[in-house]
C-alpha cells in the first residue's frame, strides 16, 4: 500500500497534470531547506513549488535521485533507531542482570549467615542436652548416695541402740553377779 502511494506520488510529479491542483495558501519553503538537501545529496534536484505553479500537492518536487535519497535516508534512520533501541535494551538488560546477580549474592550471604547461626544454636542445644543428661545421671547417683547415707545412719543408730541395750543387759547380768 505504501509502495503504491509512493509510485502514485512519483508519477504525479513526473507527469504533472495542471488541472489537478495549484499550490495555494501553502507556506513557502525556504531556500535553506533546498540547499540542505543539495549539500547532503549533490545529484538530487529539489525544486521549491511556489503559489500559482502547477503541482498536484503543496510541498517539494523531487526527481528520481532525490526520491531515492529520501527513501534511503528513511531506511537508514529506521536502522539507526533500531540500533539505538537495541543498545538501550542491552544496557537495561545488563543493568538488571547485575541487579539480579547482586541480589542472588546477598541471598547466598544471608543463607550462609543463617546456616551459621543455626549450626551454632544446634551445637548449643546439643551441649545443653548433654549437660541435662549428665545432671540426671548425677541426680541418680546422688539418690544412691542418699540411700547409702540413710541406710548407714539407720544401721548406725540401730547398732548404737543394740550396743546400749546389750550393755544394759550385760550390766544387769554382771551387776547381779557382783551383788547388787
Amino acid at each position: 500500500m505504501r509502495f503504491l502511494a509512493y509510485m502514485l506520488a512519483l508519477l504525479t510529479v513526473v507527469f504533472p497534470i495542471s488541472e489537478l491542483a495549484y499550490a495555494q495558501n501553502a507556506p513557502i519553503p525556504t531556500r535553506e531547506i533546498a540547499d540542505e538537501h543539495s549539500s547532503e545529496c549533490p545529484a538530487c534536484i529539489l525544486a521549491i513549488i511556489k503559489k500559482g505553479k502547477a503541482a498536484p500537492f503543496d510541498g517539494y518536487l523531487y526527481n528520481y535521485e532525490a526520491f531515492a535519497y529520501e527513501r534511503a535516508k528513511l531506511k537508514f534512520l529506521n536502522q539507526e533507531h533500531q540500533l539505538k533501541l537495541e543498545f538501550e535494551t542491552d544496557i537495561l538488560h545488563t543493568r538488571y542482570q547485575l541487579m539480579i546477580e547482586n541480589l542472588e549474592a546477598d541471598l547466598a550471604a544471608e543463607k550462609q549467615k543463617t546456616e551459621g547461626i543455626s549450626a551454632a544454636k544446634d551445637e548449643r542445644i546439643t551441649e545443653l542436652e548433654s549437660k541435662l543428661i549428665k545432671a540426671n545421671d548425677d541426680a541418680k547417683s546422688d539418690n544412691g548416695k542418699l540411700w547409702a547415707f540413710v541406710g548407714g545412719a539407720l544401721l548406725g543408730v540401730g547398732a548404737a541402740a543394740l550396743a546400749v541395750y546389750g550393755a544394759a543387759k550385760l550390766g544387769e547380768t554382771f551387776g547381779s553377779v557382783n551383788g547388787r
